[in-house]
């Protein structure tokens, strides 16, 4: 599992070399792999602007199974209403609101731990 952390933008870049080498390895069709990096984009920006970053881990999937497992933790503020944070077009901070349902929609997992005051914790995982 690698650890990359992530505190501006320009970070993504890291994540996203990351998952491109995991994913050529994996022999992960060009669809999943772009479904990744934009899910994978969308947190970062998350964790930047709402938790001024984080980490996120990147690692294949053990046990047998195809792909690759992404989780973005980050020490911010945590989201209040889960269940509202997810519907499409929400925003706290006047953007288009479409951050979390659209990760949410290109994975094959997505998960959310939050807890008001510590932070946040994503992980999602796409099948190769």
């Amino acid at each position: 599992m690698r650890i990359i952390p992530v505190q501006q933008r320009f970070d993504f870049q890291e994540v996203s070399k990351e998952v491109l080498a995991l994913s050529a390895a994996l022999k992960m069709p060009t669809l999943k792999q772009t479904q990744l990096l934009t899910a994978a984009s969308e947190l970062v920006n998350n964790m930047i602007s709402f938790a001024k970053g984080g980490l996120v881990y990147v690692s294949t999937l053990s046990g047998g199974s195809k792909g690759i497992l992404m989780v973005f933790e980050d020490k911010g503020p945590g989201i209040d209403n889960v269940d509202l944070a997810m519907v499409k077009g929400f925003s706290t901070i006047g953007n288009a609101g479409l951050g979390l349902s659209n990760a949410k929609q290109l994975c094959d997992e997505f998960h959310i731990k939050t807890t008001s005051g510590s932070g946040t914790i994503v992980t999602i995982v796409k099948q190769g």
